[in-house]
């Protein structure tokens, strides 16, 4: 089977974070099926439900260069007048401008985005599925609900430690979601509009007098939201050590049967190579 696109991916844009994002040409050329084809390359950045960056680009793929090229995208920051307000997501479709079926797959390449700001450390994050990540698939058909949940919080304010989640809806419909930690704590339901994002200050879960905090968290919320849980200091403009998707909840075994796992491999290569379907 044949596809006319690549499932998009969605990044965070943190406040006040400049973001250079690389698309390999060898990555998008291992998944076409017909190795001529022109490729469409769309990245947006979208706030407060407000399109602030789009750049379209397009690849063709009958130049043997092509495959052996790179396209940089530069996202720039919100200006410092911005600074503390709340955070966006930036979108990346991959796709043939004629709907033409010229991918073999739907799955995307993996990318990396390099954020960075003067003065400041930089760091690297990976993109999500906006649509169709079989764990979340699995996951909501197992629970009825979505849940996500991250092992460690470690919230330490005398030593300017904190923590914030990123919570990104990219979808057109505004939806709530809810928290509770190992020990009880709860964070007030939040409502993240459409095509938006709200910073989560986890710093909500202490208690009266607490200066520091080590639990887990497990979310729930009405609809599927793209969570990324970021450490970093106590500026208005937060120095970000590390930023981090959520694990989503998995409530099926981790594991398999080697007989199996070799079974459904094989099947796969199969698949794949040479359009062979054998029965499950």
């Amino acid at each position: 089977m044949a596809y006319h696109y690549l499932i998009p991916l969605v990044f965070s844009k943190p406040v006040g974070y400049e973001m250079s994002l690389a698309v390999p040409g060898a990555l998008i050329a291992k998944r076409l099926a017909e190795r001529s084809a022109r490729v469409q390359v769309e990245v947006r950045a979208t706030i407060d439900g407000s399109l602030v960056f789009e750049e379209v680009r397009q690849i063709d793929f009958s130049d043997p260069a092509a495959a052996a090229g790179v396209e940089e995208f530069s996202i720039p920051a919100k200006s410092d007048a911005d600074d503390g307000l709340q955070p966006g997501f930036i979108e990346v479709e991959i796709l043939n401008p004629d709907g033409k079926a010229v991918f073999s797959t739907k799955a995307p390449p993996e990318l990396y985005g390099l954020y960075f700001r003067e003065g400041r450390q930089s760091f690297r994050a990976d993109g999500s599925y906006k649509f169709g990540a079989p764990s979340v698939i699995a996951s909501v058909a197992e629970n009825k609900a979505f849940v996500e949940s991250y092992p460690v919080i470690c919230i330490d304010l005398e030593r300017g430690c904190l923590e914030s989640l990123s919570l990104v809806n990219p979808y057109t419909r505004a939806l709530l979601v809810s928290g509770k930690t190992a020990d009880g704590r709860e964070f007030k339901r939040t409502r993240v509009a459409a095509r938006s994002a709200v910073k989560l200050d986890l710093t909500k879960l202490l208690r009266p007098g607490e200066t520091r905090l080590d639990t887990r968290l497990q979310i729930t919320a009405t609809n599927r939201v793209l969570t990324y849980h970021v450490r970093h200091d106590g500026l208005s403009v937060p120095y970000i050590s590390d930023h981090e998707h959520l694990d989503i909840f998995r409530s099926d075994p981790t594991h398999t049967p080697l007989s199996l796992y070799l079974r459904e491999r094989f099947a796969r290569t199969l698949k794949r190579r040479y359009g062979i379907r054998i029965s499950e």
